[in-house]
């Protein structure tokens, strides 16, 4: 009895299958950078004060002047960068704790970084008076960074 190797299975296989996945990531890729763009034009066109897109643009390429541009490039553009630096962080991070603990369900709860930082906060409260969103804060990142 001849049983085909895994390689010889998987090259006998159909052909456009390869072609079909390559194809969905390419078309995923597409569609999220397509998405991210349009987030990102909503995130420097929408604020207190809704600025069209032809003076967005024209900020952007130091074309304009006035108080829109001035909101545009010194408010809404390091707001972007910010949250955009923050989405690639986040991911990347709960990417790591995946990879770590070889589950694909991983959170920050099951390395226990959430009880951290909330003992620390109790302990702040308790000991220490804190009191403000600040000092919260504070304290959230010494017993996360402590837990991990």
């Amino acid at each position: 009895m001849n049983v085909p190797t895994p390689t010889e299975r998987t090259l006998s296989s159909a052909p456009h299958a390869a072609y079909a996945s390559g194809f969905k990531r390419i078309a995923g890729f597409g569609i999220g950078l397509a998405l991210l763009l349009l987030c990102i034009m909503a995130s420097l066109m929408l604020g207190s004060k809704a600025i069209p897109f032809h003076t967005v643009w024209l900020s952007l390429q130091g074309a304009a002047s006035g108080s829109d541009s001035t909101i545009i490039l010194n408010a809404r553009v390091p707001r972007t960068l910010a949250g955009i630096l923050a989405g690639m962080a986040l991911g990347a991070a709960g990417a790591l704790i995946q990879a770590l603990t070889r589950n694909p369900l991983a959170d920050p709860g099951v390395l226990g970084i959430n009880a951290g930082a909330s003992f620390a906060v109790v302990i702040g409260i308790m000991f220490f008076g804190a009191a403000t969103t600040e000092s919260y804060m504070a304290y959230a990142f010494v017993g996360a960074a402590l837990t991990t």
